[in-house]
């Protein structure tokens, strides 16, 4: 990695922290991103992090023209082979490659419904995880003509991984914050919930995933969805964040 390179990415470091603007931060690192390492499309999409969606619908993309690409994807979630690793407790870079092969790939739905109407091929995905909750998702995307990303660009994205997953935090640290016994009961008695409600919110605001939170009860995961599905209507609120740290509608009033 030469000099220049360096210089780069400790700018590119320096305005993840400082930028004050979020929404504008996020912009600002892919634009930047784009000319450290080469691709077609970049995207950054927050968490929603429900029952019904792990990534919002809406992302911040450059170009703007690829847009619909993800807003297409959000419809087919549950069709990427991919998804798992969204569901790890560390935060992760993953080449589409690394999964499978290109004719394997290009029979998928996912490819042939979002990507390949683009001139999509390759891509890589970086998780941005704080406590084993999903905070939100860089893509990026490539031409075929214009290769795979290779090691040394993986290792850059390593790097600034780390600082965008300290950025995310900042932002959301205040629905990330562990709630105490107490209040958890005081929520309990607020909105009635049962014995095994109450249980399942302490797991999750302990930073449990779904699918731990199932084993440990030994329920199903479909079982634990309609727990979740009966907390949120007595709850009001419909994302997992908020649950995990008892922020409710009434809290923000």
């Amino acid at each position: 990695m030469n000099k220049n390179t360096l210089l780069f990415l400790n700018n590119m470091i320096y305005g993840i922290y400082n930028m004050k603007d979020f929404e504008h931060m996020k912009r600002q690192f892919l634009e930047s991103l784009r000319t450290l390492i080469m691709f077609e499309c970049g995207s950054i999409i927050m968490a929603e992090d429900n029952e019904k969606s792990m990534l919002s619908d809406d992302a911040i993309t450059i170009p703007e023209r690829y847009r619909e690409v993800e807003q297409k994807y959000s419809l087919m979630e549950d069709y990427d082979y991919s998804r798992w690793h969204l569901q790890t407790a560390q935060s992760s870079i993953l080449r589409t490659t690394d999964l499978m092969s290109d004719a394997e790939r290009e029979k998928t739905a996912i490819y042939k419904r979002c990507f390949e109407p683009y001139n999509l091929y390759y891509s890589v995905d970086i998780s941005i995880m704080y406590k084993g909750r999903l905070l939100g998702l860089v893509a990026l995307y490539r031409q075929k003509a214009q290769g795979d990303f290779n090691d040394r660009e993986m290792f850059m994205l390593q790097l600034l991984a780390e600082h965008l997953n300290a950025r995310f935090y900042q932002e959301v640290a205040e629905d990330l914050e562990p709630v105490g016994e107490r209040q958890l009961q005081k929520a309990a008695l607020r909105y009635g919930l049962s014995e095994r409600e109450t249980e399942i919110i302490s797991m999750i605001t302990s930073g449990m995933t779904n699918d731990a939170v199932s084993e440990a009860l030994a329920i199903a995961p479909n079982t634990l969805k309609k727990h979740l599905q009966h907390i949120y209507a007595k709850t009001g609120i419909h994302s997992r964040a908020r649950l995990a740290s008892l922020r409710f509608p009434e809290d923000n009033q």
